[in-house]
């Protein structure tokens, strides 16, 4: 058998030998080829990356700079807030406190739209803006008894109507004394308002009128019942024509009353024994009114040490025929006396022998008390010796003589203010700061020593805008002549203190005019 002839022919195998040739170039060809697609996919994944960390690094570098730009407005804020964030509830409360006394306890007069709005609130105390802040500090306020012992009931309040708020309320002064302002707004006619307002006060009184220690009554309010204040120290009535004063007889520690004369019978004013301190508003000045008043000063006599006695009719034409005949009677503790108008006649009718303090206010020609004040000093009504302070606001005299007569009759005065209201007369001879008194009270060795022992002067012009220079001259004169204490002609002269004044540029010290105008 021949192995030959199995063979397969050249051709064949030539062929054969070609495809796999083919074959390995083919498989030699894909492998360069995937090389170099890889290669290619990592190249651009490599700027890909390269190009993501480029925008890494500056959103890195965006942030750095808003940080620094947080960091420092955090710095600035909290250099803004921080004195007060960082103060204890102590003091937050103390100045809480101040906050309150700084508000004035009279608000002004409310529109109808504003009382409306109060009643639909039913808004009967004033709560401090400060407590609504932050929650800190409300319960820095509410934690401070002090801050909530002042109430002030409203025109229109009906707060008897939600009780137990009512008690909340009280409960936070934790049973310090309290301070009730009671306000009504319509003195003329009824309405279920002011009767809404007297059933919150009786509500209030039946919770806490063991605690009060003052209590102001402005308007027509009424009381069902007496009221027991162990605590009052001062009442202030006004304007209300159904309270009668037998209301108010249990309070022994009653020191301070103000009343405004409204209908007020003279047989209703009770004894108040510790009454020390007593302000009447004369309404009509009629006889009753006036023997009334009289029946409160005659029971008080004894002890009463402050009297005010303000007229609201400064000008009321009274006759001297005319006058209420009353007996004279002695007020031995009386040291401070305000009068004003027609009240300025009282002077005629008590005996003050330790009168210290004696202010008198609108008292002219026009309502025929410019003559009163020398004649009560020749009657020797007023100790003269003892008088410290005279003040004389709006009071003319017919001569400048009677003036100087009247103060060279008191010996002891150290303050003198005399003030040219603008209701004066405009008649230039019934003014009392003229040139010829301002010369009178400059201390001169050539010539007679007046009021040696001044050491307060205030005096205000009626119109500073029309001083002359030579009232300029004369008073940088009195200020000089007696800017040190020396010995005058044998008489010792006080140093002068202080010299206040509205016109500029002439008060002494510097403080002038500001601190009592």
């Amino acid at each position: 058998m021949s192995f030959d002839n199995d063979r397969p022919p050249p051709e064949r195998l030539e062929r054969t030998a070609f495809e796999r040739s083919a074959e390995i170039a083919t498989i030699e060809l894909h492998r360069d080829l995937s090389l170099s697609q890889h290669t290619d996919i990592q190249s651009a994944s490599g700027i890909q990356l390269s190009a993501e960390i480029v925008d890494g690094d500056g959103e890195i570098l965006r942030l750095q700079f808003l940080r620094q730009d947080l960091a420092y407005q955090l710095v600035v804020n909290q250099s803004i807030i921080s004195p007060i964030r960082a103060l204890p509830c102590e003091l937050l409360s103390e100045i809480f406190a101040l906050v309150l006394e700084s508000e004035s306890s009279e608000r002004p007069g409310l529109s109808d739209a504003e009382r409306d709005r109060l009643r639909r609130n039913e808004r009967w105390v004033h709560n401090p803006p400060f407590t609504c802040v932050c929650t800190l500090w409300r319960h820095t306020a509410l934690a401070t008894p002090a801050l909530w012992t002042a109430i002030q009931i409203e025109y229109g309040s009906r707060m008897h109507e939600k009780p137990q708020l009512m008690k909340e309320f009280v409960g936070r002064s934790s049973g310090m004394p309290l301070y009730v302002h009671v306000r009504e707004q319509d003195r003329t006619r009824w309405s279920t308002r002011e009767h809404s307002t007297s059933e919150t006060l009786f509500m209030l009184a039946r919770l806490s009128q063991h605690r009060w220690r003052s209590l102001r009554l402005l308007g027509r309010v009424s009381l069902r019942a007496p009221l027991d204040l162990p605590l009052l120290e001062r009442l202030d009535v006004k304007g209300s024509r159904e309270l009668y004063s037998n209301l108010f007889r249990n309070t022994p520690r009653l020191r301070a009353v103000a009343i405004e004369w409204i209908d007020l019978p003279a047989e209703q004013i009770p004894f108040w024994p510790s009454i020390t301190d007593i302000r009447l508003d004369c309404a009509m000045l009629d006889e009753e009114e006036i023997i009334a008043v009289h029946r409160v000063l005659y029971l008080h006599r004894q002890m009463l040490r402050h009297l005010t006695l303000p007229d609201t009719v400064p000008f009321l034409d009274v006759d001297d025929e005319d006058a209420i005949p009353i007996d004279p009677y002695e007020m031995p503790s009386l040291l401070s006396l305000d009068v004003g108008g027609f009240t300025y006649s009282i002077l005629h009718l008590i005996s003050t022998p330790t009168l210290a303090h004696l202010t008198v206010r609108n008292a002219s020609s026009r309502n025929n008390n410019a003559g009163v004040f020398d004649d009560v000093l020749a009657d020797g009504f007023i100790a003269t010796g003892y008088l410290r302070s005279l003040t004389l606001v709006g009071v003319e005299f017919d001569t400048l003589e009677r003036i100087c007569a009247i103060l060279e009759g008191l010996p002891g005065l150290e303050r003198l203010e005399i003030s040219e209201s603008p209701l004066t007369a405009p008649r230039v001879e019934h003014l009392v700061l003229q040139d010829e008194f301002l010369q009178w009270l400059v201390v001169d060795s050539g010539k007679s020593m007046h009021l040696p022992n001044i050491v307060a002067l205030l005096l205000v012009f009626r119109d500073p805008t029309l001083i002359l220079e030579s009232t300029h001259g004369l008073l940088r004169e009195i200020k000089y002549s007696r800017s040190m204490a020396r010995a005058v002609n044998g008489v010792w002269v006080k140093q002068l203190k202080e010299l206040d004044t509205n016109v500029q540029g002439s008060s002494w010290p510097a403080a002038g005019y500001s601190s009592f105008c």
